[in-house]
């Protein structure tokens, strides 16, 4: 039986981002060798604007992503499960 854990779901965030940056960051760097890694979907909102008389708000978020990305996402989960 294990102790407690010292693993939290803040963890498991910054793991899973630092892999999704890495990854993508790569995929670009070897998209000219390996075209496949350089493959990129953007998925989110567009910015959007919402003009008030005293307030002007803008929306959005955008996340593009390639598939070195989502590898790197994967091993970030993994690197996490295997702490």
């Amino acid at each position: 039986m294990r102790g407690r854990s010292y693993k939290s779901g803040w963890l498991l965030i910054l793991f899973m981002f630092i892999g999704l940056i890495a990854g993508s960051w790569l995929g670009d760097i070897f998209q000219n060798f390996v075209p496949l890694l350089g493959y990129t979907k953007t998925i989110g909102l567009e910015p959007t604007t919402l003009r008030l008389s005293i307030l002007t708000l803008n929306f959005g978020l955008l996340l593009r992503t390639n598939l070195a990305g989502v590898i790197g996402l994967i091993l970030g989960i993994f690197v996490f499960i295997k702490l």
